[in-house]
């Protein structure tokens, strides 16, 4: 089951306990963070697992589609920036 985070970008992640890797997953084109909700399963423990989850899909979807790659980069980028360290 993929947990919702305070970053709308961001769905899923162990909680709790400190991990090795911040696993950052981005989904195949036309799907969304659901397509890997049992990912976390399959991954050991030192992993923590989020589907970097794009506006225009699923929860998101009243939001307006990142349409122009450059733009999706810069925008996706400053979106992870908190999350990185």
């Amino acid at each position: 089951m993929l947990q919702k985070t305070s970053n709308p970008w961001l769905v899923g992640g162990r909680g709790g306990s400190p991990v090795a890797i911040r696993l950052f997953i981005f989904h195949y084109a036309g799907g969304g963070a659901s397509a890997f909700r049992q990912w976390g399963k399959s991954l050991p423990a030192s992993v923590d697992p989020y589907v970097v989850q794009l506006p225009g899909r699923e929860a998101r979807f009243t939001e307006p589609a990142l349409t122009r790659f450059p733009v999706a980069i810069e925008t996706i980028a400053n979106a992870l920036r908190p999350s990185l360290d």
